[in-house]
């Protein structure tokens, strides 16, 4: 009784140690059950209010993920995900709304596992994003200055180049 006392003082603990990581992670993970035309939400771990806005219960509602990805990138997530089920694994990136309606850069990696659950992860790289086109912003230019094209073109181009960095 004293050792089955001693393991449950563990679980607890092991449990307790798991969720403060799991809400301070950047990190969102969660899990989605396969069927023949669609993936269901399962659980989603609870930092998305923090990361995202979103609660768990919105998550987890049919048609949530679908919803938010910006329109420019739906199509190629939904075929990712669509893949899925055969390749066993995906690695992707595409834009999404978060609860305030700001586009949020998500990089996302799914398995399925070995019982045909899908378990995955998110990480928002919006700040990668953004510096890199602020990069190829400047490259474009410099390239613009080099080359001796009208100045007029060179502004054209920066400006669409930056509007493409915070359409919203």
């Amino acid at each position: 009784q004293v050792e089955l006392m001693r393991e449950r003082s563990i679980l607890r603990m092991t449990t307790e140690r798991l969720g403060q990581a799991l809400d301070t992670s950047p990190v969102i993970l969660y899990t989605l059950r396969l069927e023949p035309e669609n993936a269901i939400p399962v659980w989603v771990s609870s930092n998305i209010e923090r990361l995202l806005g979103y609660t768990e219960a919105q998550a987890l509602q049919a048609g949530w993920w679908a919803s938010h990805l910006h329109p420019d990138d739906r199509e190629a997530a939904l075929a990712r995900m669509g893949e899925l089920p055969g390749a066993g694994q995906t690695i992707h990136d595409y834009r999404f709304f978060d609860s305030r309606g700001r586009v949020r850069w998500i990089h996302d990696e799914m398995r399925v596992s070995h019982r045909g659950e899908v378990i995955g992860a998110w990480r928002d790289i919006t700040e990668t994003k953004v510096a890199e086109q602020v990069r190829e912003t400047r490259i474009a230019m410099l390239d613009g200055l080099v080359s001796d094209r009208p100045l007029s073109l060179i502004l054209e181009e920066i400006a669409s180049r930056l509007e493409g960095i915070h359409p919203e």
